[in-house]
Parts: structure tokens; C-alpha cells; sequence
């Protein structure tokens, strides 16, 4: 049955360029190559990304911070002598990866993907932290694929009980679970909150029609969504920090590089209220720098 809004390209709010427009959006070789709703879909989610991304200046501004952070600590941890801290350095970088692409999808207004990509990197950080606590664990971790009884040690060790067994209270990495939590919901589920969020309906005296948006349109939601995403990928940072804090705490730069990303959040979440008001003014007040 044919249904209105399931093309990518009738979802409300994304416009799709008209063809005179078509480069600005796509590669020469997709010009000739791509064909049909793909096309299209492409289009809206490349102009949904460089529109964010204009809409969001000083929210972009604070992502590419953090991130100028995230790779000045990697180079800091780069040479170490302790073994037993490599797999959750690696992990680490895991998380980095993660964050990544959970950027370019939030700013692509994809924000169930986004939400699925980072809540593995959290995940990733809270192995890491767990190894780093219990660094016995770390053999676990790496035979997982081994076979039967290897796996069922895994689960025991990582998926058992897990919000005491990867987000103790007591640690920082369990301010990590209030995000964890969230975006499970709506990520990687197929629930009434994940797909409500996308579900629009238009009733009429004789008919009702409706629409399931591949991209986020409501533009309170999307800032929302993007003050939620920053926070949740500082926090990570910060809990990357205090695991090694006894050797990235000779790096001054690293510390004033923390602290301007810091001020610069803080000065963006004002903004945020100032654009929306009242809107969004509940939802961040809560918000205390790290």
C-alpha cells in the first residue's frame, strides 16, 4: 500500500535540490552512477548535514573541539610501557571511532543511527574502565570468540547485571549510563518511542494520511538531541581523562585545550536557550560543566 511520506525525499523539511543544483550535493561519479530514490536519499542527507552544520555553528565548533582533544590524549598514550593498558586504550579508540560517526549522522539529522553508534562507543568506554579495574578481565575480553566456555565467562564478566557489572555508581563512568540507557531505547529498538519520534499524522474530514520522516525535522528536537549527543561524548572524554590522569595531567596544552572546550560548551548552551527559550530552556538547565 502506498503511503505518504515513506520516500526519503517527501520527508517534511528536507527539500530536495532541483537538478541545476545536483553537484553542489553529489560526486561526479554519482551523478552518473546513483539513479532513483537512493539519489535522492543522498542528496537530502549531504544537505541536511551542511545545513546543521550552518543552523549550529557553535554546537559544530564544540564537536570539533572535543574531538582535537580526544586525538591530543591518544597521541599523549601513544608509547606506554604498561601492557596491561593497551586493550583499553584500544577500547578508547574504539569509543573515538564511535563518535565519529555518531557525528556525522547526528548532523545528517539521522539521530536513531547516530544514537546506535554511540551508544557503542559508551559501551566501549565501560569495557575499558572495567578491564582498567579488574585488568585480569583483559584475557577475558580478547578469548570471547573462542569458544563456548570462553563466551559464557564474557557474559558473566561484561553482560551480567550490567549496570553494576560496567556503570558502578561510585566510578565516573556511571554518569555514562543515564545516556546508555536513552539511547538503547531509541536506537536500537523498533519501539513506540523510537519510531514516534519520526511518525507524523494529518487528519482531514475525509481522509487521514501520514508520514514516517527518515530525518529529524523538528529543529527543537534536533538541537535537543545535539546538546544530549555533546554531553554524553564529554563525558566520555572526561572519563578517558581521569583513567590516565596521572600522565595526561603534564600536558599543559591538553589542560587548555579542556578548559576552553568547557567555556565554549557552556557559552553554546546559552545560545541554545536564547534561540528556543522556553522550549529547550528545561531541558539543558541541568547541564554543569565537567
Amino acid at each position: 500500500m502506498p503511503a505518504e511520506g515513506t520516500s526519503p525525499n517527501e520527508s517534511k523539511g528536507s527539500k530536495v535540490e532541483p537538478e541545476s543544483r545536483e553537484a553542489e550535493f553529489l560526486l561526479p561519479f554519482e551523478l552518473k552512477r546513483l539513479q532513483g530514490t537512493f539519489r535522492d536519499y543522498l542528496k537530502v542527507k549531504r544537505n541536511n548535514y551542511l545545513a546543521t552544520i550552518e543552523k549550529f555553528p557553535t554546537l559544530w565548533r564544540c564537536f570539533e573541539l572535543l574531538d582535537e582533544i580526544w586525538m591530543r590524549e591518544f597521541a599523549d598514550l601513544e608509547k606506554t610501557s604498561e601492557v596491561k593498558k593497551m586493550l583499553p586504550c584500544i577500547l578508547f579508540v574504539n569509543a573515538h571511532s564511535r563518535f565519529l560517526i555518531a557525528l556525522e549522522l547526528a548532523f545528517s539529522r539521522c539521530t536513531s543511527d547516530a544514537s546506535n553508534a554511540l551508544r557503542s562507543g559508551i559501551e566501549s568506554v565501560a569495557h575499558a574502565c572495567k578491564i582498567l579495574r579488574q585488568p585480569e578481565l583483559a584475557e577475558v575480553w580478547l578469548d570471547k570468540d573462542e569458544g563456548p566456555a570462553q563466551r559464557k565467562a564474557f557474559k558473566k564478566a561484561f553482560e551480567e547485571r550490567k549496570r553494576e557489572a560496567l556503570f558502578p555508581s561510585q566510578q565516573r563512568v556511571g554518569t555514562l549510563y543515564q545516556f546508555w540507557s536513552q539511547y538503547s531505547e531509541i536506537a536500537t529498538h523498533s519501539t513506540v518511542s523510537s519510531i514516534g519520534l519520526r511518525f507524523q499524522e494529518e487528519e482531514t474530514p475525509t481522509h487521514i494520511s501520514w508520514r514516517l520522516n527518515y530525518f529529524e525535522v523538528d529543529q527543537v528536537n534536533l538541537a535537543s538531541f545535539l546538546f544530549s549527543f555533546l554531553l554524553a561524548s564529554l563525558h566520555m572524554e572526561d572519563v578517558l581523562y581521569r583513567s590516565f590522569e596521572s600522565r595526561l595531567r603534564f600536558d599543559i596544552e591538553l589542560e587548555k585545550m579542556r578548559k576552553q572546550c568547557g567555556s565554549f560548551v557552556e557559552k553554546t548552551r546559552l545560545q541554545i536557550i536564547e534561540m528556543y527559550g522556553n522550549e529547550l530552556k528545561n531541558r539543558l538547565q541541568n547541564y554543569a560543566p565537567l
